[in-house]
């Protein structure tokens, strides 16, 4: 993917380079795949601010690995914790490359709401019988899952805190 905006960034996003934008007024930004492309498969989630009126940022994260193997990487969260990059909510967020036959438990919630999804692969949770495949997502509470993995899965997940303040304005609020 290939991002420019009005801070006067312009390069592409891939697996080696991730952006996090903590959107607000007067920044402009595009979004587009280059012309030698044929598609891009990527993320893109919105997450609603604590407040309105916060300044636009725009943040960077070039890891030092590709992916984290067999293990959940804190790539973005709230302002106390202790990732890379910031939201401005209190939302963590990781990612990890689970390995065929491998089994990997969830981050703790620690009375928070958990959301996993499946960006490629399959696996099957605990003893539940219940298969999830790319493409598919969990919500959890009040517990922790373990996965297996059918073959190699690239596994995001969420905690997010439902009784934090958030806006309600904005593009996508309506």
């Amino acid at each position: 993917m290939h991002h420019k905006d009005s801070d006067g960034n312009d390069l592409g996003i891939h697996s080696k380079h991730f952006m996090l934008m903590n959107a607000g007024s007067g920044i402009y930004h595009e979004e587009g795949v280059p012309e030698d492309e044929d598609t891009v498969e990527m993320l893109q989630i919105f997450i609603r601010p604590k407040a309105d009126g916060l300044k636009p940022s725009i943040q960077f994260l070039e890891p030092k690995e590709t992916s984290s193997l067999n293990t959940w990487r804190l790539l973005a969260g709230h302002e106390r914790s202790q990732a890379p990059m910031i939201f401005r909510s209190e939302v963590l967020f990781y990612d990890a490359l689970l390995e065929k036959g491998l089994n990997l438990v969830t981050p703790e919630l620690n009375g928070k709401t958990g959301l996993l999804y499946v960006f490629h692969g399959s696996g099957s949770i605990g003893n539940s019988g219940v298969i999830v495949e790319k493409g598919d997502s969990i919500v959890i509470k009040d517990q922790l899952i373990n996965i297996k993995s059918h073959d190699d899965a690239d596994l995001v997940f969420f905690v997010l805190d439902e009784n934090a303040p958030f806006s309600r304005n904005g593009l996508f609020a309506k």
